[in-house]
């Protein structure tokens, strides 16, 4: 939270986020991703990069999914997450 903090000093019209929530308890997870969808609401472009992927899909206008480092779905976060390809092949489901 120091690290966006400190970002928004600078009155960024980007941010890019690298794997925000790994090592993080669940609520400040949850916490952190709030606040970036609340950043995004506000009008700032958000890059994020995350394995978490059920919670980003939720979170993205666009996503892309890469497999070893190729793009291997792109659509909508709310497309990818009926996706049955992305359910099966990334959110275990």
């Amino acid at each position: 939270m120091l690290a966006i903090g400190r970002c928004l000093m600078g009155q960024p019209e980007l941010i890019m986020f690298d794997e925000p929530s790994p090592g993080l308890a669940p609520t400040v997870v949850q916490e952190v991703f709030r606040t970036i969808r609340r950043l995004n609401r506000e009008g700032i472009a958000i890059l994020l990069v995350e394995q978490n992927v059920a919670p980003s899909l939720k979170l993205a206008g666009h996503a892309y999914v890469l497999e070893q480092g190729r793009v291997a779905l792109t659509g909508t976060g709310a497309e990818l997450l009926v996706d049955d390809r992305a359910r099966q092949a990334y959110l275990g489901l």
